[in-house]
C-alpha cells in the first residue's frame, strides 16, 4: 500500500470572516487575495514593518471567509499581531482549530481513491465541498490532498481502509523538500521572505498593492539586495537534534539550522539561510557543540 494518511493536528486554523475580510487581509499579507476565487487556496506570509516574516501559512478562501493553516505555535502570535489592524474593518478573527479535523493524504493513487469515494475533485490550488467537509488539492508531482472534516463527521470508511497511517513528519518532509518554510515560534521575525525562499515557493505576489513590509520586500526582490538564500541541509545523527549550526571544514559558521525534522534511519533534514557567497560544493558539517556530522546541502534557487 503506497497511499498514506496523517493527522495535521500539529497545525492550527485562524479564521477571518466578514464583508471587509478580504480588504483587511490584503493590506497585511504577501499573497494577492483579490485574485483568489472562492474555494481556492494560496501560500502566503505576514511581515512586520521591517519586512521580516512572523507568520507563513496556506490560506483557503470560502466566499467572505478565510482560513489560515499555520503552525500551532505561531497562531497566537499571528492573531495578536493582526488584531492591531482589524478594528478598522468589518471583520472578525478567531482561532478555528477545533472547527475541522484535518488530514493530509498523499500517494500515486490517492486521487483515484478520493474520486471513487467522494466524487469529482478540484484542480490543484482549489477546494471542493464533500457533504460539510472540504478537500483541497495541493498539486505537485506526487498527488497531495488535505481533507477537512467538521465536528462530528469522519472520512469515508471506504477511503481510510485503503490508506496507510503515517506520522505527520513525513507530510512535513514533502513540504520541506519543496522549500516550503512554515514559520514556527523560533523563526518569528528572523527572516525576510527572500531569505526564507518564499519568493521562489510562491508565497509572495509582486504585482499586488501595498501591505505591511511590502516596500522592503519589493526592494530586495527588484534591486537584488538579498544576500542570503534558503538551503536544505540533510544529515544523519544517532540522536535527534533540536539546535545546531552548519560549518565548513575550517569550523567557520555558515548558518543556523531551523525547522529540523527527524526521519527514519537517523536521517534528519533542516533549513539554513546561507550567504549567497557561501560554497556548498565543499564538504560541510552539522555541529551541535558535542559532535559534527557530514551534511549534504541543497539550494532552492
Amino acid at each position: 500500500m503506497n497511499n498514506y494518511i496523517t493527522s495535521l493536528e500539529y497545525q492550527g486554523l485562524l479564521k477571518v470572516s466578514g464583508e471587509d475580510s478580504e480588504e483587511f487581509l490584503q493590506g497585511q499579507l504577501t499573497c494577492d487575495l483579490e485574485k483568489l476565487p472562492s474555494h481556492n487556496w494560496v501560500a502566503g506570509a505576514a511581515c512586520n514593518t521591517r519586512g521580516r516574516v512572523y507568520s507563513s501559512f496556506r490560506i483557503l478562501r470560502t466566499d467572505h471567509t478565510f482560513f489560515m493553516a499555520l503552525q500551532m505555535g505561531i497562531l497566537p502570535i499571528t492573531q495578536s499581531t493582526l488584531q492591531k489592524y482589524i478594528p478598522f474593518y468589518k471583520a472578525e478573527m478567531q482561532d478555528a482549530s477545533s472547527e475541522y479535523k484535518r488530514f493530509g493524504l498523499w500517494g500515486n493513487e490517492v486521487r483515484a481513491l478520493l474520486e471513487e469515494n467522494v466524487g469529482p475533485l478540484p484542480k490543484p490550488g482549489s477546494a471542493v465541498d464533500f457533504e460539510k467537509a472540504l478537500i483541497l488539492d495541493l498539486g505537485g508531482n506526487l498527488p497531495r490532498f488535505e481533507f477537512w472534516c467538521p465536528e462530528g463527521q469522519n472520512l469515508p470508511e471506504g477511503l481510510t481502509s485503503q490508506l496507510q497511517e503515517k506520522d505527520s513528519v513525513l507530510w512535513r518532509e514533502l513540504d520541506h523538500d519543496h522549500g516550503i518554510f512554515m514559520i514556527d515560534e523560533g523563526d518569528v521575525e528572523q527572516y525576510t521572505p527572500e531569505e526564507a525562499g518564499m519568493d521562489v515557493a510562491n508565497f509572495v505576489s509582486f504585482e499586488k498593492g501595498c501591505y505591511t513590509g511590502q516596500e522592503i520586500v519589493a526592494r530586495m526582490h527588484y534591486k537584488g539586495k538579498g544576500l542570503k538564500r534558503l538551503h536544505q541541509v540533510s544529515f544523519t545523527s544517532d540522536a535527534p537534534l533540536t539546535s545546531a549550526i552548519l560549518v565548513n571544514s575550517e569550523g567557520k559558521v555558515l548558518g543556523t539550522l531551523t525547522n529540523i525534522i527527524h526521519l527514519d534511519g537517523n536521517v534528519q533534514k533542516a533549513f539554513a539561510t546561507l550567504k549567497t557567497s557561501a560554497s556548498v560544493e565543499e564538504q560541510l558539517f552539522v555541529s551541535d557543540g558535542s559532535q559534527s556530522k557530514p551534511a549534504t546541502v541543497k539550494a532552492f534557487v
